[in-house]
């Protein structure tokens, strides 16, 4: 049992070149500390003595994220611009991105790397995320993520190689001063400036410690020193050169493993992931007289990761088997459980199962859990759910309100439309973008949940300007695609095809010349077999109206081959469907009058040539009074007899040429 024990314990070492020896007293001491647990007799303690208010955990979702066997491990949280809230959290061989606000999964990045997936680690900074795991290898260091193309899409940027080591077990970011720290279990902390280049960051100076994990603000660092039973305080005011100021000795203590500190440097909570140790609240108001001065601890005995929250009372406790767990430090001496959530009910005993991390700091009042099941857990004191969020008008939405211990609801959908039971059909009849809100009052108070843009109601509808397209042979022609749109949409994707059954022409290109944007414009072409898929994005919103949003250019064969007419049709192909895109999001184009004739033009240039011989002349005239006057024959070319451009052949045509044969000779004008 000792050296299963040990193996599992030292997991969480990092073994590298720069190694420093263990005290191997005190690893047996925290060892025999578990074999005592192993084999006590005292009734095993339930979850069913938590505290349940459901003030700090109201479930609002359960996501598995896991896509075989994986398991979970940290988790950390961002927010876009336009108020989208994302989960970043880690599998044993992935990093996920989870739209919290939409409820979906935007990104997954592969990362195969064996035993060291077990421990990942992020944090964001300016529209960055930073990965770091004890994966080692060539090149590796930290992971660098770009989210400043959310709601849309996740870049990965690529690996970051450090030095001295290749992996790191842990991260921090000074926000203040925005540089990164990297811990490397016991052989310290590398600090990274991403200033000049957030995509390379540069190295800066090392300090020499004991590392699992620390936590840094204005240019200080508070650092756990693993299984040298200290955490000590360093003034990183030279990045360059980090000094030690403080190393406070933790009485009794276990594997020394992780730190926050309240934001008004009145106090700090460390934990040591060690059977019976608790959760440590500590009297920081006076660096020169640091003192324990509280502690916690929930039935399973074995807590993780510890957070302080946003209003400085309260302190979210990641607790392994005994799940989620919040306690107020309003006394700092007397730590008080107010809530509980258990995200493992199967068993409540010291083990490496249920919680893992937590991320209580998003601007909505909800706090994100990570599970090493690899499931994520959101809580919210209000909540929106809603089986659908963009459709064609009128567009009806089941909503769901959630929100513990509830005493009443009330709905605002953004169009005047409010209702006060907790869920609620409700439909939108008209196009637009909607951002319905729910307020749900409890007995400590009145929680809202605003999601800005959350429904979409559209009724795009896409067309040709025009229903007939001619050409000479060999001519060119355009081909503009108009679309009548109600919402600033940023993408659209027009698949078509065309030549089928008639005369076959060949598509060229497109241009974007027409559309109406602030952004820059890709366009993107696959053509073959007569059809084609475009996918043009614009940088901005593209406003409501009618615009052209893209130009066909097309040719008619230099040869003819028999045919007269053919047809342009936007419709699916190969499985892509006419779509346009707002934020994350997806729907139908609307189609009418989007099929379109092209046909052979016999009028090339300018009118007058009446017999089509090529040229204008005494034998045009000729050919254009036998016509109307004599023999009334068909004529080769009806364009061209319409010499005067005027829509119609009759006898303003006979005096225009006239006219231009023999009196001003004035131009012919250009065929219709």
């Amino acid at each position: 049992m000792r050296h299963l024990l040990r193996s599992l314990f030292m997991l969480c070492v990092t073994a590298t070149a720069f190694a420093v020896p263990y005290d191997e007293s005190r690893i047996d001491a925290i060892l025999a500390e578990w074999e005592a647990w192993q084999n006590r007799s005292q009734p095993m303690q339930s979850a069913a003595s938590a505290a349940a208010t459901g003030d700090f955990f109201c479930l609002h979702e359960q996501v598995d994220l896991t896509t075989s066997s994986q398991s979970g491990n940290d988790i950390w949280g961002w927010e876009d611009p336009q108020g989208n809230e994302y989960a970043i959290m880690g599998l044993f061989d992935q990093v996920v991105f989870y739209n919290v606000t939409r409820r979906e999964i935007i990104f997954r990045h592969n990362d195969p790397c064996g035993q060291g997936g077990i421990w990942r680690d992020f944090k964001t900074l300016n529209g960055y995320a930073y990965a770091v795991t004890e994966c080692s290898g060539a090149g590796r260091g930290i992971r660098i993520f770009d989210m400043t193309n959310l709601p849309d899409r996740v870049r990965y940027v690529g690996q970051r190689a450090t030095t001295p080591f290749t992996n790191w077990h842990n991260i921090a970011i000074d926000t203040t001063s925005g540089l990164i720290y990297l811990a490397s279990q016991n052989n310290g902390f590398r600090i990274l400036d991403p200033s000049v280049n957030p995509e390379n960051p540069t190295q800066r100076g090392f300090g020499s410690t004991g590392c699992h994990d620390l936590y840094v603000d204005n240019d200080t660092a508070w650092v756990c020193e693993a299984f040298d039973p200290f955490w000590s305080i360093w003034d990183c005011t030279d990045p360059d050169n980090p000094v030690r100021v403080r190393t406070i000795s933790v009485p009794n203590p276990g594997f020394v493993h992780q730190i926050w500190v309240s934001k008004d440097r009145r106090f700090a909570v460390t934990t040591e992931e060690t059977a019976f140790k608790t959760v440590k609240v500590w009297d920081i108001a006076d660096l020169d007289n640091i003192q324990l001065v509280g502690n916690y601890l929930a039935p399973s005995n074995l807590a993780h990761n510890a957070f302080v929250g946003l209003d400085d009372t309260t302190v979210i406790v990641a607790h392994y088997e005994s799940g989620m767990a919040a306690f107020d430090v309003s006394n700092l001496s007397n730590p008080v459980e107010v809530d509980r959530f258990d995200t493992w009910p199967a068993t409540e005993s010291p083990g490496f199962s249920g919680a893992w991390g937590a991320f209580p700091y998003t601007s909505s009042g909800k706090i994100f859990g990570s599970n090493v099941s690899g499931d994520l857990f959101i809580f919210a004191p209000a909540g929106i759910k809603a089986d659908t969020t963009i459709g064609p008008a009128p567009l009806t939405v089941d909503f769901e309100g959630t929100g513990c211990n509830a005493t009443s609801f009330a709905w605002d959908f953004d169009d005047g439309g409010s209702a006060s039971t907790q869920d609620v059909l409700y439909t939108y009849n008209e196009a637009g973008l909607y951002s319905p809100s729910l307020d749900v009052t409890r007995s400590n108070g009145t929680f809202t949940e605003e999601l800005t843009n959350f429904i979409i109601a559209h009724a795009e509808t896409l067309s040709v300007a025009s229903s007939e397209f001619a050409a000479d042979l060999g001519q060119s022609f355009v081909v503009p695609v108009v679309l009548a749109q109600h919402i600033p949409a940023i993408g659209y994707t027009l698949p078509f095809s065309w030549g089928v059954g008639g005369l076959p022409v060949s598509f060229d290109s497109a241009s974007t010349a027409g559309l109406i944007t602030d952004g820059a414009l890709d366009s993107n072409i696959v053509s073959q077999s007569n059809r084609a898929v475009i996918d043009i994005y614009s940088a901005a919103p593209i406003p409501p109206g009618t615009h052209t949003i893209v130009n066909l250019h097309f040719t008619m064969f230099a040869v003819d081959l028999g045919f007269d007419t053919a047809q342009f049709r936007i419709e699916p192909v190969d499985g892509f469907d006419p779509i346009f895109t707002i934020d994350d999001r997806t729907a139908p184009l609307l189609a009418d009058n989007v099929t379109a004739r092209f046909s052979l033009s016999c009028c090339a240039g300018s009118t007058g040539d009446v017999d089509c011989d090529g040229s204008v002349g005494l034998p045009d005239l000729s050919t254009l009074i036998d016509n109307l006057f004599i023999t009334f024959t068909d004529l080769c070319c009806e364009g061209e007899a319409d010499v005067n451009a005027d829509g119609q052949v009759g006898l303003p045509d006979l005096s225009f040429l006239i006219d231009n044969l023999f009196v001003t000779f004035s131009p012919l004008p250009s065929c219709l």
